[in-house]
């Protein structure tokens, strides 16, 4: 599963690096209490090492953790957001214009705007 799971993960970092093409460093968000996602995050890993992208990985295990875990994106600064499918992370991210690439039900969901509401100041 977890060569699949790269492969998957790799298609996910390729349609990120269409939308934005300069992208070098990410930030992946993603339920540590899930262990398929355990499995997705190291898929990530691999697919980000592959394809010479840095990367930021924060595991929440719960979502009252979640706004820890944006105070960190906001300050290590990524290019961009990969959420390994929290539904109500992902709609605050696509409020925030955080080019974001995120999964859920064995789709991939692209949006990539500029960023708004997140301040790097």
């Amino acid at each position: 599963m977890t060569s699949t799971s790269s492969e998957m993960e790799g298609k996910r970092l390729e349609l990120l690096r269409e939308v934005v093409p300069t992208v070098s460093y990410i930030a992946v968000l993603w339920n540590a209490a899930s262990p398929i996602q355990v499995i997705e995050e190291r898929g990530v890993q691999a697919a980000a090492q592959i394809s010479g992208m840095k990367m930021l990985s924060l595991g929440v295990p719960t979502i009252e953790e979640i706004e820890d875990a944006l105070t960190t994106i906001v300050r290590e600064r990524p290019g961009a957001l990969l959420v390994l499918d929290f539904s109500s992370v992902a709609q605050s991210m696509s409020e925030s214009r955080l080019p974001s690439v995120r999964g859920s039900s064995g789709e991939s969901r692209l949006k990539a705007s500029k960023f708004d509401r997140l301040s790097f100041a």
